[in-house]
């Protein structure tokens, strides 16, 4: 369901799109990293933009591949970015509450996703609004679901990746800061898809 909305969405906001390659993946650390540079070396095409709604806590990502394993990933983002793709992803779908144990319990610490956490992606957040009677938006906060099914918008400061130049001017703490942006999440009021 997540995947059809997403294309439904992103064919809502673009209605000129001439095409459309969906690459899916399970949820585990190596098949996340696998998809999301995969259209970066689809042969005999060149992707304007990437968009992924997905990731995983920084933390699983650097037990999973390593520093290593992430400068992999990071040079073909950076490849992408010299080429002008655009790649965006997903700021996560828990919150504060993104990283877990073991036994699936969240981890007390705050913590952000990758491969949004890179400076060569532009990180996309969830958002909710009101409307009022005019159907204009007059007030918006984070996407928070707590209540009904631990889902919320994720965010903050990378813990590996330090402050890109273009974020100089967001103050004194010298690591990534993300979402760069946002949109709509909750599911309430939510999109009307076709599944």
């Amino acid at each position: 369901p997540e995947s059809t909305l997403d294309v439904e969405v992103l064919d809502a906001a673009t209605p000129n799109l001439k095409s459309l390659e969906v690459f899916e993946s399970n949820g585990d650390a190596a098949q996340v990293d696998e998809s999301f540079v995969a259209p970066l070396f689809t042969p005999g095409a060149k992707p304007d933009v990437v968009s992924a709604s997905l990731g995983l806590c920084e933390p699983d990502m650097q037990n999973a591949f390593g520093r290593a394993g992430i400068l992999t990933v990071e040079n073909a983002l950076e490849f992408a970015a010299a080429a002008g793709i655009s790649v965006l992803a997903a700021s996560g779908d828990k919150g504060s509450a993104d990283c877990v144990d073991n036994q699936g319990n969240p981890v007390d610490q705050l913590a952000t996703n990758y491969p949004a956490s890179s400076q060569w992606v532009t990180a996309v957040g969830g958002t909710n609004f009101t409307l009022n009677a005019a159907n204009q938006i007059s007030s918006q906060v984070v996407w928070n679901d707590t209540t009904d099914q631990v889902d919320a918008g994720g965010g903050g400061f990378s813990a590996i990746f330090h402050r890109p130049p273009y974020q100089a001017a967001l103050g004194t703490r010298d690591w990534r800061a993300l979402p760069d942006v946002s949109m709509l999440a909750d599911i309430s009021p939510g999109y009307a898809i076709y599944c």
